[in-house]
């Protein structure tokens, strides 16, 4: 699966909420969604990380991995959301240094971002916003390699979509997002 292809079927289950019936209000609601999604997100992957007993037992291990996968796999969700809002095409940036600079850096330009645009009502800065996902996207990828020992995004993706299938049949819904099999997700994510 591409990021194109990924892109489409994540938006089937994206929560499309009223806004002020502009374009800038639909801008800046997808953007607040977007960036406000990726620092949850971000904050579950960070507690997903092994630590102490949990990277002590092979099965700790491995549930560990998969919830580290999933994580990686919901920040694609909400990329998604922007490159489509914004029209852009996610991929690795040529400016990521792995070693330098982390999501944070990324975070705090996304989160600039949908802050003037929600609060002081000024337009988005579409290139900025782009370079700012797609350093997202590149602490993805490079997370995928680094730490699941795959060498492609791809399978991250598929897994993602298996879930939000589970998750949702159809579409969104809001009966759905409060109850979640999460059982049969976990099936999904191990498939």
């Amino acid at each position: 699966m591409n990021i194109n292809e990924y892109v489409k079927l994540a938006l089937r289950t994206e929560s499309i909420r009223p806004f002020d019936g502009t374009d800038h209000g639909r801008r800046a609601s997808r953007l607040v969604h977007g960036a406000l999604g990726i620092v949850t997100e971000i904050g579950e992957l960070m507690a997903a990380k092994t630590t102490g007993d949990e990277a002590s037992t092979p099965a700790g291990l491995a549930i560990a991995l998969r919830n580290y996968k999933e994580e990686l796999g919901d920040i694609c969700w909400y990329l998604a959301v922007l490159a489509d809002e914004f029209g852009f095409t996610l991929k690795e940036s040529p400016e990521f240094d792995p070693e330098g600079t982390g999501f944070g850096v990324f975070i705090d330009s996304l989160s600039d971002h949908a802050k003037r645009t929600w609060f002081y009502n000024l337009p988005a800065n579409v290139t900025s916003i782009e370079a700012a996902a797609n350093g997202v996207f590149s602490c993805v990828c490079h997370l995928c390699s680094k730490v699941t020992g795959s060498d492609s995004i791809e399978e991250i993706l598929e897994t993602n979509i298996r879930k939000l299938q589970v998750r949702y049949p159809e579409k969104f819904s809001d009966w759905h997002a409060a109850n979640r099999d999460l059982e049969a997700e976990t099936k999904a994510l191990t498939a």
